[in-house]
This record gives C-alpha cells, structure tokens and sequence, in this order.
C-alpha cells in the first residue's frame, strides 16, 4: 500500500515540478493532494490520515514552519520534510523579483535536488514504518496485558471448579 503524501508551496512552477517531475509511486508514494499555502494543508489534516508532508518552509500566509508545530501539537504522525528552493533570503528574493517581473522562470528541479529528495522521502518512509511498527507493538503488548489478566481469571475459575467438583466427589 502506497504511504500518502501531499505538497505545499507557495510557487505554482515549483509545486507543479515537484508534483509531476517525479515519479511518486516507483518511490511508493501516492500525492494525495497538492496545496499553495499552510492554511490548506492544516484544513486537510483535520481530517485526513496523512503519511508523509513535502513543504515549503516560506509561504505567504500559513508557513511550513507553523504546519509543522501544528503537526507536532496534535501529536500527528506525519512526517514533514521541509523543501526551500533558495539557499539565502537574498537570493529567495532575487529570484522572486525576477519571476514577477517576468526576467525569468523559476526552473525545475535539478537531477542532484530530485536525488536528494528521494533519499529525503525514502527515510520519511523508513519514519513511518518505524512509527506503525511502535503503535503496532503497543497495541500488542496492550492486548497481551489484557490477556494476561484474563488468563488469570480463567485459571483461578478453574482452580474454583475443580476444588467444588472434588467437594462433590465427581473428580478423580
């Protein structure tokens, strides 16, 4: 089963390119949805089970950063991997007045940023197995405590069965 996935970033070119440049599901993923600010991730975790989060960490209205700390305070357990496409606030605005003032296009992802960018997702996915695997093992340890219990209790009816039916002459 494919781990879910949803991207957010401000940028339409750059949303669109992570979104269709890559091919999600041979990494085993499904895009669930894809969104331009943090507002809207938010709203969709309210009410969607979510595996893993590739966000921008600048936005216009709702960052990435406050996602994040949204995540962490209802105790989510998505997976966020942040993604900024500039390496400096200066450069970030150099190459935002250029794209609005139509000088150029912001480009695709380069072949080295999809590289890293797999590896990035792929330890998301090793994230999320590890965490289903911990819930999986406290349910089990939850469940084998119950049973513990009722076992107790079973035995110690029997114990009682047993003493009542020798009581009675009817054991050997």
């Amino acid at each position: 089963m494919p781990y879910s996935l949803v991207i957010a970033d401000d940028v339409r070119i750059t949303r669109n390119s992570l979104t269709e440049s890559i091919d999600w599901g041979s990494l085993g993923f499904h895009v669930q949805a894809s969104f331009s600010d943090g507002a809207q991730v938010i709203d969709y975790l309210k009410s969607n089970p979510l595996d893993a989060l590739l966000i921008d960490l600048k936005m216009i209205r709702v960052s990435g950063l406050e996602v994040a700390a949204y995540i962490h305070s209802h105790s989510l357990p998505t997976k966020v991997v942040h993604a900024t496409y500039t390496q400096s606030d200066k450069e970030f605005d150099r190459q935002l007045n250029e794209a609005i003032n139509g000088i150029t296009a912001i480009e695709e992802i380069t072949s080295q940023q999809k590289d890293y960018l797999v590896a990035l997702m792929n330890e998301a996915k090793s994230s999320v197995d590890e965490s289903q695997k911990q819930v999986c093992k406290g349910k089990f340890d939850a469940f084998m405590l119950g049973i513990g219990d009722v076992s107790v209790k079973v035995i110690s009816v029997l114990s009682g069965l047993s003493s009542i039916a020798r009581f009675f002459g009817l054991g050997a």
